[in-house]
């Protein structure tokens, strides 16, 4: 998957200077990937299963929809979450989306550091957008350190009012590997493009 990624990314640096046996690539701008970016921010709660949990992001996405991005969550029952995460949209559309990413941060529960991991995966998205309206799917996926997956869903549509804000609502399903605390339920959230 990272080749995949790099593959989208390395041709913005190939060339410091247009020249002649060094082609611009088209549509790519090689000095800089986030020109004309915006900065994606949204807060959500959601009602689990056993307890409610809160979520908060935000994202520079630029050129081809490409994106580095950080979010955390944390849930009632005591579990949290923080990432880091990188990737690009394959189409680089405004209609259809098919994002794929990595990332990397810390997981755990407030219980003890016992409980804490590094976590570290893969992003896989997709969805579209009609008009104002939109529907979204992203899953994130890595291996925990002491076996197991860490698996989270989240299935959401909405609505953009006045370009810029957001409001949705969402299916999340957690799965923080440990074979038991397995949470799912349905949320609000909202966002705003700066």
């Amino acid at each position: 998957m990272i080749a995949f990624v790099l593959a989208f990314l390395l041709p913005a640096l190939a060339c410091d200077e247009p020249e002649e046996g060094c082609e611009e690539p088209q549509g790519i701008s090689s000095h800089a990937m986030f020109d004309d970016s915006v900065v994606d921010a949204r807060f959500e709660t959601t009602a689990l299963t056993r307890s409610s949990s809160y979520g908060l992001s935000g994202r520079l996405v630029g050129h081809r929809d490409a994106w580095v991005g950080a979010q955390g969550r944390w849930t009632g029952s005591g579990d949290w979450m923080g990432r880091a995460s990188l990737g690009l949209d394959v189409f680089g559309s405004k209609l259809i989306d098919l994002r794929v990413g990595l990332y990397a941060g810390h997981a755990g529960a407030w219980n003890g550091p016992e409980y804490q991991y590094v976590a570290i995966g893969s992003e896989f998205g997709t969805g579209f957008e009609i008009g104002r309206f939109f529907l979204d799917y992203t899953m994130w996926g890595g291996r925990r350190p002491a076996g197991g997956v860490r698996a989270e869903t989240d299935l959401s549509a909405g609505v953009r009012l006045f370009d810029d804000l957001l409001i949705y609502a969402h299916w999340l399903s957690l799965y923080p590997g440990d074979g038991v605390n397995r949470q799912q339920g349905a949320g609000l959230g909202i966002g705003y493009r700066f």
